[in-house]
């Protein structure tokens, strides 16, 4: 009986399984879709600051992944500023807008790819000294591309010439250094003369014995400094809102 029982049983499996792969469900959509490729950027948020170096111009490249089938020809796409009415960065005086000439070979998903890559070109403007600028970018639909996930649909840049917390300053940093600040950011520069960006941050956030000897010789540095504020009758080193500086787990 039980022999019985297994042969049904395991027929019924296999119909099961024949069943379910004649029900799966196949790609039909001819509208091809773009998505913010956000492996880089997490959350589609790139942080960027003037302030490391001396240049009037960069570049920050983001990356455009299709969703639908290959074609076999080029595919321009266009790309629009989303206003905000916060700090908005003005197309020409804080970047290279979408629409100058100079950006149309870059917005193109070339013949047989399923991606591309974006400069979003960073001017260097006064206005930066004293303010953050946000630029919003979105996807502007057309005949060949909508867009694809409402969670990967746009990109933000923000830039300043001012200190500002770098993109890869989360998980692990918040952990080993604490919350970043722009007094912490600007001591550890100078204790360790390094710039604390992001291509540092990446470089060490994972060496463990790196990241032990960094947090010790900042610990170390700033017990002389507070030591030295206590002398002069100043306050421990802190934040313009009172956050004392610390590191350390």
């Amino acid at each position: 009986m039980n022999k019985i029982l297994y042969i049904v049983g395991a027929f019924m499996l296999l119909f099961s399984l024949g069943a379910c792969e004649q029900d799966l469900p196949t790609y039909s959509d001819d509208q091809a879709r773009l998505n913010f490729d956000y492996s880089q950027y997490k959350s589609g948020l790139v942080n960027y600051s003037f302030t490391f170096n001396d240049k009037q111009q960069d570049t920050v490249w983001i990356q455009l992944n299709t969703m639908g089938y290959l074609s076999d020809r080029d595919r321009p796409f266009e790309l629009q500023q989303i206003m905000t009415g916060r700090h908005d960065a003005i197309p020409g005086q804080h970047y290279v807008a979408f629409d100058d000439a100079a950006m149309k070979p870059y917005l193109v998903i070339p013949a047989g790819k399923n991606f591309a890559r974006v400069p979003v070109i960073l001017k260097r403007d006064a206005t930066l000294d004293t303010a953050t600028f946000n630029l919003n970018i979105a996807l502007k639909p057309d005949a060949d591309f909508q867009t694809g996930y409402v969670a990967q649909s746009s990109m933000t840049v923000t830039m300043t010439s001012q200190l500002s917390q770098p993109t890869e300053w989360r998980g692990a940093m918040n952990y080993y250094f604490g919350t970043w600040g722009p007094v912490k950011h600007r001591f550890m520069m100078q204790v360790t003369g390094k710039k604390w960006d992001d291509e540092y941050i990446l470089s060490v956030q994972n060496d463990y014995n790196m990241v032990s000897y960094l947090i010790s010789q900042l610990d170390k540095a700033l017990e002389e400094e507070n030591a030295k504020r206590q002398a002069a009758g100043l306050p421990y080193l802190q934040e313009a809102d009172g956050t004392l500086v610390a590191f350390g787990w």
